[in-house]
């Protein structure tokens, strides 16, 4: 599926390097979703970057989520990386959750500039960035704050606390900032975190209003979709809203009316990727003779050929800056061989849910459609717009 990459690679460097992936106990399985490996990387090279992880006990099962580390990352750059995380003792199973994240074109006066209270960088988007990190390195998320322990992370982060409301609670949902600084004054705590599920005390007294709701949902997605299969609709809703919108529930009980309508929004995102194919991203480029000159985006491709960087104007596009993030991970995954699971890697990186990528990326192709960017081929998919 791939030969393009066996000539990219000289056979003695190819033989060589699986060798020493071999000696690891590397999995046939593994490489062949990652053949760039094979056609980029220098055997040395991945010798070193193997014993680093080992030797920092970074466990087999995460090297082999991770090949394109070996075909692009530095040896000497990765140990001082895990040097710094070892420092400020974050955990082997927050290393290994957050591995592309940590390690993704990360360097090390990125990585320490995470921790670092006393320099702050003159890029607030890239401050909050590295805030978010932090809370989720220091297993800090998923949780009740009072008022305090957020002036004291406000005061320590060098933040106000309406900016940490608004780009850290309500990162990629800043219409709810105004009412979660309402809920903090008013009750003087706020939860802070992602994605989970739901109280059982508040299930148990609002169950019949759930299932209600799940029934709206339900009907208004067929009717918008056409889906039709309504039972599923309705089980699939229900089991969103118990299992995922916890969060929702946590800062917005009372606000009943605001609430019903957030989960309203959320659940109808989660559902779309069961209709939907969201595994192409869909943006070729064509020569004048109508020869692929750029493939579609798969996220089951083994290797990209050609770089999409040069392409995208995310200042033309008019991006807001978790689009242009997106984008740029997005790229930088395809461009190192990593297209396969994209929109979990990504969800992984940015420390948001996968269907949140989903209905990102939505948005990003919708505004490259309108800025004439890409424009839609009759065959089908989108090509770039020379």
């Amino acid at each position: 599926k791939c030969l393009s990459l066996l000539a990219i690679g000289k056979a003695k460097e190819i033989e060589d390097i699986l060798q020493v992936l071999e000696e690891h106990e590397i999995s046939k399985e593994a490489i062949e979703k990652c053949l760039s490996l094979l056609a980029i990387g220098k055997a040395k090279e991945i010798e070193d970057i193997l014993q680093v992880l080992e030797e920092h006990e970074i466990s087999k099962e995460t090297i082999e989520n991770c090949l394109s580390v070996l075909a692009f990352g530095k040896a000497k750059e990765i140990e001082d990386i895990l040097k710094v995380l070892e420092e400020h003792q974050i955990s082997k199973e927050m290393m290994e959750k957050n591995i592309y994240m940590i390690l993704l074109g990360t360097s090390t006066e990125e990585i320490t500039e995470i921790f670092d209270d006393k320099k702050v960088p003159k890029d607030k988007n890239r401050h909050y960035r590295n805030i978010r990190k932090y809370l989720m390195l220091e297993q800090m998320y998923d949780k009740f704050y009072t008022e305090d322990e957020i002036n004291e992370i406000c005061a320590t982060k060098h933040i106000s606390k309406e900016e940490f409301v608004r780009e850290i609670v309500c990162y990629l949902h800043y219409e709810f900032a105004e009412i979660f600084m309402d809920e903090l004054e008013q009750t003087g705590r706020l939860y802070v975190g992602g994605s989970t599920a739901v109280d059982e005390q508040y299930l148990e007294e609002h169950s019949e209003e759930l299932i209600e709701l799940s029934k709206r949902i339900a009907l208004s997605f067929r009717k918008k979709t056409g889906y039709n299969d309504i039972d599923e609709l309705e089980s699939r809703a229900l089991e969103i809203i118990v299992t995922k919108c916890g969060n929702l529930v946590n800062n917005l009980s009372r606000h009943p009316q605001i609430l019903k309508s957030a989960l309203f929004t959320k659940t109808v995102k989660y559902l779309k990727p069961m209709i939907k194919d969201n595994s192409n991203i869909s943006l070729t480029l064509y020569d004048k003779d109508e020869k692929v000159k750029q493939r579609d985006i798969r996220t089951d491709q083994k290797f990209y050929e050609g770089t999409l960087s040069e392409r995208i104007d995310t200042k033309r596009a008019g991006f807001n800056n978790a689009e242009t993030e997106i984008m740029e991970y997005m790229v930088r995954l395809v461009e190192e061989g990593e297209a396969n699971d994209i929109y979990e890697k990504i969800a992984e990186i940015m420390g948001i849910d996968e269907e949140e990528v989903i209905d990102i990326v939505e948005g990003i192709r919708e505004k490259m459609i309108q800025k004439e960017i890409v424009k839609h081929r009759e065959s089908g998919g989108y090509e770039f717009i020379d």
